[in-house]
Parts: C-alpha cells; structure tokens; sequence
C-alpha cells in the first residue's frame, strides 16, 4: 500500500494523531509526496468550546509536528498561508475554499417575502463574533423606517450534542448531554430578536441543516452578516462566507477585517464595518440596504460576479490538478 501512490495529501492528520508524523514518514520513505491540509488555526481562541481539550490533550503540537514533516502545506488564505511559513514550513501552496454550485443546495429557490430578511448563518462557537451585534436589533426595531420593512433570520439554531466538563482542581474531564437551558443559542437569539421585543413574524429561527443541505438558508435570507471578533483563529478563516452568499447573490456585511478586508471593495462587493464604529455602523448599512432595493441588487450582483466562476469547484480543481501536476515535475 504505502509504494502505490505519488502524493499523499491529508487533512490535519493520518489515524490516530499521535502517529501522524510516523505515517508521514513512511509515506515519503516510500517514494511519496506528502501534503498537510488545514484550515483552521491550530490553537483556538480562549473562549472556544474546544480550546481547553485542544491545550489539555496538546493538539496544537501534534497538528503543528504534522505540518513541519510534511513536504507540502495547503490552505485556503495567503493570511494563514503567513503564519504557517513562520511557524511550521516554508513550502505552502495557497488553494481557496470552492462551492460545487451545481449541487441543489446551492441553487437559487428563493421565494421572497413581504419583509427583506437580515440573516446569520452560523454554529455555535460564534458568541464573541455576535457580540459586536449586541443592540443592533433594538435600533432598528426603534426606526420608523425601517421597523415594518425588516425582518431578521437567524440560520443554524441547534440544542442537540453534548458538553465536556473539566475540573479544574482533577483535571478530570465529564461529557454529558446538553440542556436547552443552557445552550448558547438562546443568548444568540436575544441578540436578534431584542430578547423577545421584536414582534411577532419579524424574527425567525432556522434549526440546523445537514452539511448536505445547509446552503438552503440562503434562500430565506437577502442580507448576510458576518461579524468578527480580533484573535488570530479569525484571522486565518477563509472567504467561505463571501463565496456562498455571492454564489446564492445575496448582499454581504461584514466587519473589515482580515480576509473581508483583502477582497470585499466596500460599497460594491459588500459593506465593510469598522471594528471601532461596531455600535452603530452594524446598524447603519443594514438599514441603508433595507431602504434602498437598487443599491442591495447591485451589491448582491456585484459580489456574485467576484465569486463565479472563480471559486467554483471545478475551477478550484483544475488549478488543485495543475499543481499536482507541477510538484511531480510532470
């Protein structure tokens, strides 16, 4: 088995993560290249439901061992691309995130409504990113203007899985089934529906899709937000978000930071908020888009002309197949 292949490109590790750099190892021993693939940073933000199990059980070593063994690293930002030629390997092929926008989810079914519809799409680790949110929805629910004409859904609500406790004295670390009491979403929901002020049929909660299916959301939805906290986990993210709502053609805010920043054009591709100026320009681009239906199509139409076809599946692999193609001298 191990002769049998050219190039061996993984995802953060190879079985069991202890034994990566081993199977590393033996793979190029046997005549391969080896590729590390990651897209996320390796230590998470204090504060992210994993961060204690990553530093506990020292993943962040283990990824980060993979990574310097590795002949190759790909990832999807020239942003993280940085971090990792500084920490890791000095080899790093940049390959963006894709969409196969042929799969239904990603087809466009949206029906419309009476109101247009503020969204976020999102999981569970977002609590910092809502943050900059906070009190957005009461300003605009307050706007004569605006507070008939809008309606905020929110995509991804989940109180399923489990939580992991660890004691800090033992150490000892207990899982446990999650109550709906104490899940984060409802702190979410405060967020967006005013803690239960706004009125009835102007918010609306999305329960989580299967990976297969989460595209649909993008279809009850004409604004996308996408807030983001400072820290380097966020800093390394991919333009993910940027490429579904443009590939759906919806209208795009985001804070101006990091990968937004480096390809959004503020005002054409989408609305770039200042992470100083959160408390009202969250609210202020959201009710310019509300009022003015031309400028949200422009924007919407702009910001699918800058992701298609460029981060299609197909053109992703193309490049993905020429690279290959390049580090096997072929």
């Amino acid at each position: 088995m191990l002769g049998q292949y050219d190039i061996v490109h993984f995802h953060r590790r190879i079985n069991d993560p202890n034994k990566t750099v081993e199977w590393i190892k033996k793979f190029q021993e046997a005549g391969a290249i080896v590729i590390a693939d990651i897209d996320d940073y390796w230590i998470p933000f204090k504060g992210h439901p994993v961060y204690s199990l990553v530093m506990k059980n020292k993943v962040h070593l283990q990824i980060l061992s993979g990574l310097k063994a590795s002949d190759y690293v790909t990832t999807t930002t020239e942003i993280y691309a940085k971090h990792i030629r500084e920490k890791a390997n000095e080899n790093v092929q940049v390959i963006p995130n894709a969409v196969d926008h042929r799969l239904p989810m990603w087809q466009n079914t949206d029906l419309g409504s009476e109101y247009v519809r503020v969204g976020w799409i999102g999981g569970s680790s977002h609590e910092r990113d809502l943050d900059k949110l906070k009190g957005m929805s009461n300003k605009l629910f307050t706007d004569k203007e605006v507070r008939d004409k809008i309606q905020f859904v929110m995509c991804g609500y989940d109180t399923r899985g489990t939580m992991t406790e660890v004691n800090p004295v033992t150490k000892e670390e207990r899982t446990r089934p999650i109550t709906a009491e104490e899940s984060i979403w409802n702190k979410f929901e405060d967020i967006f529906n005013d803690y239960g002020r706004i009125p009835k049929g102007q918010y609306v909660r999305r329960n989580t899709l299967p990976i297969t299916k989460y595209g649909q959301h993008y279809n009850h939805v004409d604004i996308c937000l996408a807030p983001l906290d400072e820290h380097t986990f966020n800093e390394c993210k991919s333009e993910l978000k940027i490429i579904e709502t443009g590939m759906m053609e919806k209208a795009l805010i985001a804070s101006d930071l990091y990968v937004y920043h480096d390809l959004l054009e503020h005002g054409v591709t989408g609305m770039l908020v200042d992470p100083k100026k959160n408390h009202k320009l969250w609210y202020r681009y959201i009710r310019d888009l509300v009022l003015d239906d031309a400028m949200r199509n422009e924007m919407s139409a702009a910001l699918h002309k800058l992701v298609y076809p460029r981060y299609t599946l197909e053109t992703v692999t193309k490049e993905r197949c020429e690279w290959y193609k390049k580090i096997l001298g072929r």
